[in-house]
């Protein structure tokens, strides 16, 4: 296969594993009651985070997290708060039942999760390096669970 084909061939993987991972996450979703962008706004809120950047961290638009949230909220699992950095802004900040339901949710994420669950850590650590050279994302800017962009 020439290199025009590894290329094609590698973008039709991409795009089979985005579908089946997208699939996987409403799954989990459902098993929880949220729905697949309320679970990755969820595992994005490891730690309270600007409006706008739940929104990158997402790959949501503003005004989707914005629904989201308020969704959540009325859940009991997020609270809108303002940054006391700059109180114009929002900050989303899980509930004790949200830090809760997200300890519930990661593990059966991470059960059966297309290409993750089948792979050893170093692969795992090799892949998010190779995926977030592709984003054009440095290491130097962070490995953790994607929150940060």
């Amino acid at each position: 296969m020439d290199e025009q084909g590894r290329r094609l061939q590698t973008l039709d993987e991409l795009l089979r594993v985005a579908i089946e991972m997208r699939r996987h996450i409403d799954e989990v979703g459902d098993q929880f009651g949220l729905s697949g962008p309320q679970v990755r706004l969820l595992l994005a809120l490891d730690h309270p985070l600007r409006m706008n950047a739940a929104a990158e961290a997402t790959a949501c638009e503003p005004p989707h997290v914005t629904i989201l949230a308020e969704q959540m909220e009325r859940s009991g699992l997020l609270v809108r708060t303002t940054d006391p950095a700059d109180r114009r802004a929002r900050l989303l900040v899980l509930t004790e039942a949200g830090v809760k339901r997200r300890e519930e949710v990661i593990p059966a994420l991470l059960e059966n999760a297309p290409v993750v669950s089948v792979l050893d850590l170093e692969a795992c650590i090799g892949l998010t390096q190779h995926l977030r050279t592709g984003r054009g994302i440095s290491a130097a800017a962070g490995s953790g669970s994607g929150s940060d962009g």
